[in-house]
C-alpha cells in the first residue's frame, strides 16, 4: 500500500510543476558538482608528490586520465557531507523510495527498459527544465521553455 502511494506521489511530482525548494536543492548539487570537477581537473585534491607521480605515468602512458577523474569525482562526491544531504533530501522532496534512483546518480546499473531508469532520467529531465526556467525567468513568456538538443 505505501509504495502504490509512494508511486502516485512521484507521478505527481513529474507531472506538475516543481516546488522552488526542489529546484534551488537541484541548483545547489548542481554547484557542487561543479566545484569538485574543477578541483579534479586543476588536481587541487593530491599532495605534490602525487601529482608527480600522476605526471609521471601520464608521460609513460599508463594512466588513464579520464576514468581516473571520474573515479575521483565519484568519490569527493561521496565524501562530501553538503552533497550527500542535499542528494538525500532532493530524493526525499521528490518521493523517491529506497529502490528509485535519484536523479543526481547518473551511473546507475541498469538498461534503457529499467523503469526506474526511465523515471530517474524524466526526472532529471523536469528538473534541467525548471532550473533553466528560474535562471531564465525575465526572457521568456510564462509557458515558454529552452531545451537543449
Amino acid at each position: 500500500m505505501a509504495t502504490a502511494r509512494r508511486r502516485n506521489q512521484v507521478a505527481c511530482v513529474a507531472d506538475a510543476s516543481l516546488p522552488p525548494a526542489v529546484v534551488r536543492l537541484y541548483a545547489r548539487a548542481l554547484e557542487i558538482e561543479n566545484e569538485i570537477e574543477e578541483a579534479v581537473a586543476d588536481g587541487d585534491y593530491m599532495t605534490n608528490e602525487e601529482l608527480l607521480a600522476w605526471s609521471e605515468r601520464s608521460q609513460q602512458g599508463t594512466l588513464d586520465i579520464d576514468a581516473k577523474e571520474a573515479a575521483t569525482k565519484a568519490r569527493l562526491l561521496t565524501e562530501h557531507r553538503e552533497y550527500q544531504w542535499t542528494k538525500h533530501e532532493l530524493g526525499r522532496l521528490l518521493g523517491l523510495g529506497p529502490e528509485d534512483i535519484n536523479p543526481l546518480e547518473r551511473s546507475e546499473l541498469g538498461g534503457p527498459d529499467d523503469p526506474r531508469i526511465r523515471r530517474a532520467l524524466w526526472l532529471s529531465f523536469r528538473l534541467n527544465e525548471a532550473y533553466l526556467d528560474q535562471l531564465l525567468w525575465w526572457r521568456q513568456p510564462p509557458r515558454l521553455r529552452v531545451i537543449a538538443s
